[in-house]
């Protein structure tokens, strides 16, 4: 099966670990990449714990798989809240770290190997900040922004061959911290605004990407596939 194996970052999450289940479930190898310790789903599931906060530590687990992937799907993000003056630099390098440089870094180690087997997927995981952006979550937005700029940018150089690298653009997913937040925004007289949020299914997310990376989705390469149940469309009305 198209893939064959499969490396996601951010595996330690919901959307991560249910996507894996669907690849194995499938017959693919699946490597997931967390923070923290879980134990392998199946014997074609093998789990790294690593820091994505350095590129060198993406380079050092590409290096120790003995069977390159011929997919990566990064969905790891580093949560941060705050307006840009209330951050320190420290959490600004981490944003970014982990949702624009380290997956670059994958990816550009990644596609050499996929190009030469003459097939690929290269999904990195944007959001819909990007396009609605405030002071409050600026720093993601910039993130956010950065992984479209990435996207492009890798796949006008693959251009002609069989590797694709697309965008997902996700919007507000069911999950604990999402819940969190609405009993927040409610308790602080924002009811309204939380309940005007369409919420999609961690299912929802992963239906899109097991598209993207199968051959019906070889036509779509360099794209922002924006998943949010209509949130940015409203918005413009």
């Amino acid at each position: 099966m198209r893939p064959a194996h499969t490396l996601i970052t951010g595996g330690s999450g919901t959307i991560g670990a249910l996507l894996a289940r669907h690849l194995l479930d499938a017959g693919a190898r699946v490597t997931t990449i967390g923070t923290q310790e879980r134990p392998a789903a199946h014997a074609r599931h093998t789990h790294l714990v690593a820091d994505l906060r350095s590129s060198d530590a993406a380079r050092t687990i590409v290096g120790s798989l003995h069977d390159p992937p011929d997919a990566l799907v990064a969905l790891a993000a580093r949560q941060t809240t705050g307006g840009l003056g209330e951050l320190s630099q420290d959490q600004l390098n981490d944003v970014m770290a982990v949702k624009v440089w380290t997956p670059a870094v994958l990816a550009a180690e990644l596609i050499p190997h996929m190009v030469e087997a003459g097939w690929g997927r290269v999904i990195l995981t944007g959001g819909v900040a990007a396009h609605r952006p405030s002071n409050a979550i600026a720093t993601g937005a910039v993130a956010n922004s950065a992984v479209r700029t990435v996207t492009t940018a890798l796949a006008n150089d693959l251009a002609g061959t069989s590797v694709t690298v697309n965008c997902l653009t996700p919007g507000a997913v069911e999950s604990a911290r999402l819940e969190a937040t609405r009993e927040a925004m409610i308790g602080s007289g924002k009811r309204q605004n939380f309940e005007s949020v369409p919420l999609l299914s961690p299912q929802e997310i992963v239906n899109v990407i097991l598209f993207l990376l199968s051959d019906a989705a070889a036509g779509l390469s360099g794209s922002e596939v924006i998943v949010d149940g209509g949130l940015l469309a409203a918005s413009n009305l």
